[in-house]
Parts: structure tokens; C-alpha cells; sequence
């Protein structure tokens, strides 16, 4: 164990797992050495376990729910021990009685109920984040408030890591440089990132349609244009657009043009090959280099991760800090909730698996608290899967129903659970095009995140 000092006011406990260091509380300097602060005896328990199982007597009604003919069904009628179940299983249909074994064992498995522990001390933060509501979905972290009100001419470079809130802040931008009566451009590098973020600007914030223009651009010669009607422009997911079309706008927009470009390089997508590391690297050194072309322009940091549990972005942090192309900026999380689950299925056993997961987790939480994001594979055979077992499911993340879908088209949106479905666990952290997708669909989960590999 180890005591680091933050800065001039709080200190933190830390403690070495290898090459893992694990935060376990920050208090202020006066308080570090009081054995208080240091017993574990009051401290509060932040998950609870669930008595909601599904026993052999429910088995029926649920294969009846997932669309299973009730001619198969009916061998689990009268089941009422896993003795019955076991027996029924041998005499119906494999199809059925795989599903029903499955069913059953999930049903099984208690996935803790997060009880939120806000890690620094936010009242408003730990009441949305209990809610779990729209609110939670535009909440602005007190600490970017300064980027928000930056003058309308400044121009400012935000590197943020997955979970600190960078779309967010762009939306609280918009607002506030509108409310300020001034134009703003809203530039995203695509149609399904552009979607989410208007919607919001536009219905939620309930802004000036006449002093905003939202644009997804085709050729650099799009970015000069709008440069040349509004007086700021707000990139999100700025990593994605070409170097060659900003560095255009960096010598031909006005001086007066203020400018708010969000980047996160380790979301870096393109056509890359998932092994080019110098064709990763590249890239990221063109981004840095275009970011000093433009006049006046500041570099910020989002350094809070307050979209992931503490136990979440442990978990992809663990495994990918080596293999993404710039190590993450963190600081301690602001809360945690229950662990991640991981589970090894066999390829012929996935779909039944995903069913059973999602069986589970519909008792607790609505279709748009839960995405899919099929890594090494295509979502569409399991998309299908499920609406034939009558699951609300759609591809669009920014439909309200249960999403099935890849790492680049999750980008942007949180889901309460997320399920990731993967190959090989231990391949993701040897390429950057691997790391590159987990990264993103783990990082979309805030309560729990589901892991299924596929052996």
C-alpha cells in the first residue's frame, strides 16, 4: 500500500497488483492518517445480490415467452425440481432443451443489483445516477463548467477518454455560445453520431434552430463554408475527421472563428488494419501536428471518467492499457456499483446464452437500457436470432429498443448494461484495431458490463 498525493489538499490510498494500481479512497491531507478514515469496518457495502432466480417451475412459461412452439415447450410443463428439468431435457427437442438449460442456469446467476457509491461527494450526481433517467443522459460534470463558458472566439483542443463526458459538454456548449446569441456549426464525422447529439441540442436544450447548423462533412472545402456563417464551431468525435480537411480549415477560416474540437485517439476508426501499428501511429502524430496549425488554439483534458463504474473501466483498463494507441487519461473514477460478469460459451451455445442473459436482465431493466456490440463477428445473424424469439431489437443505437450492433456504431451512446460478445478475450490487447473496438463497447456500459467469449 501506498500514500500519493493528489495535489496541495487530498491524498490518496493506493495499492500495487502487479503492474495494476488500484485507487481505494482520496480524503483530504488532515485526514489521510486517521485510523477512521483507514478502518474498513463502517465502510458500506455497494452491491446487493439479487434473490430474483428462475426456478425449474418457470421454465415453461419462459420458453412460451421467447417464442418456442408450445409442442416443444410442453415437456417442461410440470417441472418443478432440477431433477424434473434434467429428465425433461433429455426427452425434448435439442433445440428446447438446450434453451431451457440455459434458462435456467443464468437464471441462476445472481448479477448484483448496483447500489451506487458516489466516490466524491455530489448529491445531484448520486440522485441521477440512482434515477437513471433523461437527466442522467445530459448531466454536466461540475468540473467542465470552465470549458462551457469559454468566450465565443476562444478556441480550444479537448482530449477526453471514454466515460468523461466529452458529447455532453459539447451539447452544453451549444447551448450556452447559443443562449449567448451566437451561430454555432455542430460538426461529427458521421450520420449515426450527428443523430444523437441534435436530438438533443434541438429537443432536449430546446435551442435556436436559426443559430445552429448541424453538418456531417463530405470534403474539406464543407468545414471553410460553415467557418465562414457562424462564429464557432463544435467538433464531437473530432479523432475521425481527416487530418488534411482540418488543417484546410486551420489556414483558411478566419482568426475570429472560435473553435471547440472533443478527441478521444484511442476511438480512432478509419480503414486501418487491425494489425498497422504504424499506420495507427501516423495518424495520431498528423492529429497532433494539425492541432498546431490552428492560430490561438488551447489544449484541455477531461481526466473524470463519471460514465463507467469503478469496476467497469477497471476492467477494460486492465486489459487494453498496453494496447491502445495513448494511454488513457484517468483519474479516479466518481463511482462505483457490481462487478463485471464474464462468461466462456461454446459458438453453438452463444445465441441461447445471449437469450437467457437477456431474460435475466429484462426483469430489472427496459429494452433501452441494453446493448449488444458483436466483436470479431457480424451482428446481423444474432439480431435476427432474437427477433425470432421475439426480442424489441433494432441496429440504430439511437432507437429506444434493445440495440444489437458493431464497436463503431455504438460510439457515443451509453447503455445501462452492455453485452459484449468476443472470439478471443486475451486477442484484444494485441493490435490496435482490436483494443480500438472493446474499448468502445466495454467503455458504453454504466451499471454492468456482460462479457461472452466465444471458445
Amino acid at each position: 500500500m501506498v500514500s500519493l498525493s493528489l495535489d496541495m489538499n487530498y491524498r490518496v490510498l493506493a495499492e500495487f497488483q502487479g503492474s495494476t494500481l488500484l485507487l481505494h479512497r482520496v480524503v483530504k491531507h488532515d485526514l489521510a492518517d486517521r485510523a477512521s478514515v483507514n478502518r474498513n469496518t463502517r465502510n458500506e457495502a455497494v452491491a446487493t445480490q439479487s434473490a430474483d432466480t428462475l426456478h425449474a417451475s418457470n421454465i415453461y412459461e419462459a420458453l412460451l415467452s421467447l417464442g418456442v412452439e408450445n409442442t416443444d415447450a410442453e415437456y417442461f410443463s410440470a417441472c418443478e425440481t432440477e431433477d424434473d428439468l434434467i429428465a425433461a431435457s433429455d426427452r425434448a427437442p435439442k433445440s428446447a432443451a438446450n434453451l431451457a438449460l440455459e434458462l435456467y442456469e443464468i437464471g441462476a446467476l445472481r448479477i448484483p443489483d448496483a447500489r451506487f457509491r458516489v466516490l466524491q461527494k455530489n448529491d445531484d450526481f448520486s440522485r441521477l445516477l440512482e434515477a437513471g433517467d433523461l437527466d442522467w443522459e445530459i448531466y454536466l460534470h461540475p468540473s467542465q463548467a470552465y470549458l462551457v463558458e469559454l468566450p465565443v472566439t476562444d478556441r480550444a483542443a479537448v482530449a477526453g477518454s471514454a466515460g468523461t463526458g466529452k458529447t455532453i459538454c459539447a451539447w452544453h456548449r451549444a447551448k450556452h455560445l447559443i443562449e449567448a446569441d451566437a451561430s454555432v456549426g455542430f460538426v461529427c464525422p458521421h450520420d449515426s453520431v450527428l443523430d444523437v447529439s441534435r436530438a438533443h441540442i434541438e429537443d432536449v436544450h430546446g435551442i435556436n434552430h436559426k443559430m445552429s447548423y448541424f453538418l456531417v462533412p463530405r470534403q474539406a472545402d464543407e468545414l471553410v463554408k460553415i467557418a465562414e456563417v457562424v462564429d464557432h464551431i463544435i467538433f464531437d468525435e473530432g479523432q475521425e475527421i481527416p487530418v488534411n480537411w482540418l488543417t484546410k480549415l486551420a489556414n483558411e477560416a478566419s482568426p475570429n472563428v472560435g473553435i471547440t474540437l472533443f478527441y478521444d485517439m484511442n476511438q480512432l476508426g478509419g480503414n486501418i488494419r487491425r494489425g498497422d501499428r504504424k499506420r495507427y501511429m501516423d495518424r495520431i502524430n498528423g492529429f497532433h501536428m494539425m492541432l498546431a496549425r490552428f492560430p490561438r488554439i488551447r489544449k484541455f483534458s477531461f481526466n473524470i471518467n463519471y460514465r463507467n463504474a469503478r469496476e467497469i473501466s477497471e476492467n477494460y483498463l486492465t486489459l487494453l492499457w498496453n494496447a491502445l494507441p495513448e494511454k488513457p487519461l484517468f483519474d479516479v473514477p466518481v463511482f462505483e456499483a457490481g462487478e463485471v460478469v464474464r462468461r466462456k460459451v461454446r459458438s453453438r451455445d452463444l445465441d441461447n446464452v445471449v437469450i437467457s442473459f437477456l431474460n435475466l436482465l429484462l426483469r430489472r431493466y427496459s429494452d433501452r437500457d441494453i446493448g449488444i456490440v458483436c466483436l470479431d463477428q457480424k451482428p446481423d445473424r444474432l439480431r435476427q436470432v432474437l427477433l425470432e424469439r421475439k426480442f424489441a431489437v433494432d441496429a440504430k443505437p439511437k432507437h429506444d429498443s434493445l440495440i444489437v450492433t458493431n464497436a463503431s456504431q455504438i460510439r457515443g451512446y451509453e447503455r445501462q448494461v452492455m453485452i459484449v460478445t468476443v472470439n478471443d478475450y486475451d486477442a484484444l490487447c494485441r493490435n490496435y484495431g482490436s483494443a480500438i473496438e472493446a474499448y468502445i463497447a466495454m467503455s458504453r456500459a454504466v451499471r454492468a458490463l456482460i462479457i461472452i467469449e466465444v471458445m
